[in-house]
């Protein structure tokens, strides 16, 4: 047991030496059709208002942690995850035959960021990546809020190695999944959609 702790020891302080701030690039959504509901519904043209970033900005997207939650540096997403977020929604809508529009038309849609972060459990073994993501979703119409749905993800990779760029991607890769799979799956608001008069 001893061993066992002199070795995270000394692994943590090597890794103390290299610590630093990282960008992860989150690449552009790709859409899938399973369960689409919203690909049931008549195309309309839907005018998405600008994604609010509701969380605390003072603190980063995420950071990593070394044995005994020794801090290891920051993670920053890029790009914006209020862009993130936005082109999940745009790819997602137009790929189901929708039309996304500048002007406001009868059907509107605002993203709010609750949560989108990413962080590490360490054991003297490896090293738990965690993923998490809240996102609330309201579709309006001119008389005003129509229905309001909240899309929660939590996500984790595991890795027996410093955990960098591609093992956080991942993780959060399979957040951005979940969040789209869940709207565009989501037939109460597909209906919702589908009953706001033109």
């Amino acid at each position: 047991m001893k061993k066992i702790v002199l070795l995270t020891i000394i692994v943590t302080m090597t890794f103390v030496g290299c610590a630093s701030n990282i960008s992860v690039k989150i690449p552009p959504h790709t859409p899938t059709t399973d369960g689409d509901q919203l690909a049931l519904i008549p195309p309309r043209n839907i005018h998405l208002n600008a994604v609010q970033d509701n969380r605390t900005l003072s603190i980063a997207d995420g950071s990593r942690e070394a044995a005994f939650g020794v801090p290891m540096g920051n993670i920053e997403f890029k790009p914006t995850v209020s862009e993130i977020v936005k082109d999940i929604i745009v790819s997602e809508l137009t790929n189901s035959g929708h039309k996304v529009v500048d002007q406001e038309k009868q059907v509107i849609i605002t993203a709010k960021i609750m949560e989108f972060k990413v962080g590490t459990i360490t054991t003297p073994v490896y090293w738990d990546v965690i993923g998490n993501t809240l996102v609330e979703i309201e579709v309006l119409s001119l008389m005003g809020v129509q229905i309001k749905k909240s899309y929660a993800s939590t996500c984790q990779e595991r890795t027996y190695i410093w955990p960098g760029e591609s093992v956080i991607n991942k993780a959060m890769q399979s957040c951005i999944t979940d969040f789209a799979n869940k709207f565009r799956n989501d037939a109460e608001l597909a209906l919702t959609i589908k009953n706001i008069a033109e």
